[in-house]
């Protein structure tokens, strides 16, 4: 999530960009309805502080567990799409569309047509997303305008995993953004 207090953090550790997972429920209070003019609220929250968000869809349309099919009165991806794009696509505080988490190759297909509608309705915002199918990359091409990878767990001298994902990367031609994480797996596993 995002909120003013984690917006105050970031701006104090000298931070400039957040990508919050659950983008699409930004504002959202436990007991209280949400609504989508709350995410316009962050965004402004961000904005004052200097913070651009990079606003997650990657659930939109998707059928894995967490997909997203409804969404305030739109129903299906396309609509969604056409409802969040209107509500924030003019919002200063926006930096891009995160529209891929990881997602197979099953779904090239509904990527593609999410990143054209994005480049459709907001010439101004890149579409972005994060793979760790390095093989696979240059297949994911036509699905954004940013291809990034995420090699992790980065640990020790071992960076072989970090060098093979960031050549994939440069095969597909498009921008690219490394996303190394450097984090204890058994922690997370626990």
């Amino acid at each position: 999530g995002l909120d003013g207090e984690m917006i105050d953090r970031f701006a104090e550790a000298g931070l400039n960009c957040a990508l919050p997972y659950s983008s699409m429920a930004l504002g959202s209070v436990k007991g209280k309805a949400h609504e989508p003019g709350q995410i316009r609220e962050v965004l402004d929250l961000a904005e004052k502080s200097g913070l651009k968000v990079i606003f997650s869809c990657k659930d939109v349309g998707s059928s894995a567990r967490h997909g997203l099919q409804k969404w305030h009165g739109a129903e299906g991806q396309e609509a969604i799409v056409q409802r969040v794009t209107a509500l924030l696509k003019d919002h200063p505080a926006l930096l891009a569309w995160y529209i891929n988490d990881e997602q197979p190759l099953s779904q090239i297909e509904r990527l593609t047509r999410m990143r054209r509608q994005f480049n459709q309705l907001d010439g101004d915002h890149p579409t972005v997303g994060t793979l760790y199918q390095y093989e696979d990359l240059p297949n994911y091409g036509p699905t954004c305008d940013i291809m990034g990878v995420d090699p992790y767990p980065l640990h020790g001298k071992d960076m072989k995993i970090a060098v093979t994902a960031m050549k994939q990367l440069r095969r597909t031609g498009l921008p690219r953004w490394v996303v190394p994480q450097i984090c204890n797996l058994k922690v997370y596993y626990l």
